[in-house]
């Protein structure tokens, strides 16, 4: 039989695991181990993949593909095009996509699937999506990728995207479902010129209803390369809030930022 448990005689965030096999075996690991092999009841890995490429100097501006972070408060029902018609069922672009997104009045986490049209707008069935968390590609023609640009869409306002060929949505942005509480981890981000270096400051920032605004904290720096930071201390995030990662940029650049955590039960 095999089960986790935190041992006080150890040091606090450690678990000690027993395997009752040919005797008591005794393996210690991190929480966050734990939480990584299902070990710990209400826990599951949470994170983010941002990814945005600017063209010029930008400031505090959000790693995500859409160019924007937008939340229907009251709820909204999307709108998915691509700009490319070969999006489409039968077609060689991407068939269908999952649309993972948090509900308006509830903060539940919810799933629906997309079967993409083309050029020409699907409806999401669902009317009451506060925010996108994900959109991934579930199935695609002999392409074997989206072809064209694919956007979710309400009232003027960009919810998602993909970028083309990218198959998923690159964001660093994600909303804590009902009942849970997210921990971040880490945070790794990288920024790459290819040219003269370009010097990147990275802030998490965080969003509630409490707070509808932005605030940054925890700011790093990088200059062409890649960074990874530790959050060992990092405090847990309530449902219905967002935490993301915004980048101020001296020069054009392609970066990514991503923030590594888990969900736990609050």
């Amino acid at each position: 039989m095999l089960y986790a448990n935190v041992d006080s005689s150890v040091t606090p965030g450690v678990v000690l695991e027993r395997v009752k096999q040919f005797g008591d075996i005794f393996v210690t690991m991190s929480y966050e181990a734990a939480v990584m092999r299902g070990l710990i009841d209400g826990a599951s890995s949470f994170s983010s993949n941002g990814d945005y490429i600017a063209g010029t100097a930008v400031t505090d501006f959000p790693v995500h593909e859409a160019g924007a972070v937008n939340i229907s408060l009251s709820g909204a029902q999307m709108s998915f095009v691509s700009s490319n018609a070969n999006d489409i069922a039968g077609g060689t672009g991407m068939r269908t996509l999952a649309m993972g997104y948090i509900e308006s009045a509830t903060l539940l986490s919810k799933t629906e699937v997309i079967t993409m049209n083309g050029t020409t707008p699907v409806l999401s069935v669902a009317t009451n999506i506060r925010f996108i968390n994900s959109l991934t590609m579930l199935s695609a023609g002999s392409g074997g990728k989206n072809l064209g640009a694919i956007t979710a869409t309400n009232g003027g306002l960009t919810y998602g995207a993909i970028s083309i060929g990218h198959r998923v949505q690159a964001s660093a942005y994600r909303m804590i479902p009902f009942g849970k509480l997210f921990v971040p981890h880490e945070i790794v981000a990288s920024s790459n010129s290819g040219t003269a270096a370009a010097a990147a400051i990275f802030h998490i920032v965080g969003w509630s209803p409490s707070l509808p605004f932005w605030i940054p904290s925890n700011a790093i720096g990088c200059q062409d390369g890649p960074i990874i930071i530790p959050l060992k201390a990092g405090r847990a995030i309530a449902a219905g809030s967002i935490i993301g990662i915004e980048v101020t940029l001296d020069k054009a650049a392609h970066v990514t930022a991503s923030l590594i955590g888990h969900l736990e039960n609050a």
